[in-house]
């Protein structure tokens, strides 16, 4: 009996802050045999999503009648990190779930029923490139997509995406504390608040300091000086104005 394959290509998709997967199952490189759309709701990150639909893929190409028939099945991914999670087995904390379900039914193909002399055969797990054309992908993706506007099937959210929801929340009430209560300094410089690490740590160290200091208001400034009676000091610019915090933004000097 000549080897007969079936490829199994899976997608996900985040769209609008809502998830979904989808997978199509092929016989041979383009025979449909069948396919399948996952809705996920806000409970999963876009990896989430490609993880689902790759194991939601091989059981359904588990159960398909074509299965008796055929030797070896193909999972195609065109997430990287989730086909190399899927193929090793390496869980993470976000990923459980879907990995042990996955090898579980990776291991449960070879004892399936068959028909006729064929081999058990195994399960491959291939990485192909997203929006390339391959037709098999093509329907993965459209699925996936599809399935963004279908009910959650589910109600428990993945840690990532519970991470993600939390981040959420909490930047909202960042925001929310930041608009009533941020100095009045910082609402003149457009200075907003972030609940990760802030922009302004990309700047060079010499700016960065500037910004640091203007905020303490502690450093070469006429008024420090002053209130600590610092004697042979210069308090004045070279531009002739005070040495106040915010005065870099403003120097002329600086500006030109």
């Amino acid at each position: 009996m000549p080897i007969l394959n079936l490829v199994a290509y899976s997608d996900g998709s985040h769209r609008d802050g809502r998830a979904g997967a989808g997978y199509y199952i092929t016989r041979g490189p383009s025979t449909e045999i069948g396919q399948g759309s996952i809705g996920l709701g806000d409970t999963a990150a876009l990896y989430d999503a490609e993880l689902v639909a790759a194991t939601a893929g091989l059981a359904a190409a588990l159960q398909s009648p074509m299965a008796k028939y055929a030797t070896n099945v193909t999972v195609c991914l065109d997430n990287e990190e989730a086909a190399i999670r899927i193929q090793t087995g390496d869980a993470t904390k976000t990923s459980a779930p879907e990995i042990y379900t996955f090898t579980a039914l990776r291991t449960a193909w070879p004892a399936r029923l068959q028909t006729g002399p064929g081999q058990p055969g195994v399960v491959y797990v291939r990485w192909v490139p997203g929006h390339q054309g391959i037709p098999g992908n093509v329907e993965a993706d459209r699925l996936a997509n599809a399935s963004c506007d279908l009910p959650p099937s589910r109600m428990a959210a993945s840690r990532s995406a519970s991470l993600a929801h939390a981040e959420e929340r909490y930047d909202r009430a960042l925001q929310d504390y930041w608009t009533n209560r941020a100095p009045a300094r910082y609402k003149d410089f457009g200075i907003t608040a972030q609940g990760r690490l802030p922009t302004e740590l990309g700047l060079q160290r010499a700016i960065l300091g500037r910004l640091l200091a203007a905020h303490s208001s502690h450093g070469d400034f006429y008024k420090y000086h002053d209130r600590f009676n610092h004697e042979d000091v210069v308090l004045y610019c070279s531009c002739g104005a005070n040495k106040a915090p915010d005065h870099f933004y403003h120097c002329p000097i600086g500006q030109a």
